[in-house]
């Protein structure tokens, strides 16, 4: 067979979380080399949806979880690190304990950012596929904050 092998049909599952603050804008975090990228990561064997988002965000930002809607989920495939295979990514609408985050080692910062602001950021490479949802995103976000606040 000419040209590239074709890879191997592994794949990786990331849960991510969509987080908006009170004036509509989405909680990111800047990775060591300055990228952008929702909190979250890779779900792990045996664990649940639940389980999987609370360990994340523990792991990441040091608070805990209130409560999350996953009666939508957005769904979007990006690639590894290394590009050498792809990366299903689960998107959901998140409400967190608190904003007093500790961070891991592997993030820098946290920050909001408009839906302009994010369009324009430069993605870590396995979430630019959210970046190019970004409206669907936010609608998850409002009606997935709407559903937490009122239940």
């Amino acid at each position: 067979m000419r040209g590239r092998p074709l890879p191997s049909p592994f794949y990786r599952v990331s849960v991510k979380a969509i987080v908006l603050d009170h004036h509509a804008r989405l909680l990111v975090l800047q990775n060591r080399d300055h990228t952008w990228e929702l909190p979250g990561g890779g779900w792990e064997h045996g664990e649940t949806l639940e389980q999987c988002l609370r360990r994340e965000i523990g792991e990441e930002l040091g608070v805990g979880v209130q409560g999350f809607d996953e009666t939508q989920i957005h769904p979007c495939v990006g690639l590894s690190p290394d590009s050498r295979y792809p990366w299903l990514k689960l998107a959901l609408a998140v409400d967190l304990v608190g904003e007093e985050f500790r961070l891991d080692e592997r993030m820098q910062a946290t920050r909001y950012m408009a839906i302009d602001e994010f369009r324009l950021a430069t993605m870590h490479r396995s979430d630019r596929c959210l970046q190019a949802d970004a409206e669907r995103l936010w609608e998850l976000g409002r009606r997935g904050r709407s559903r937490l606040r009122a239940g």
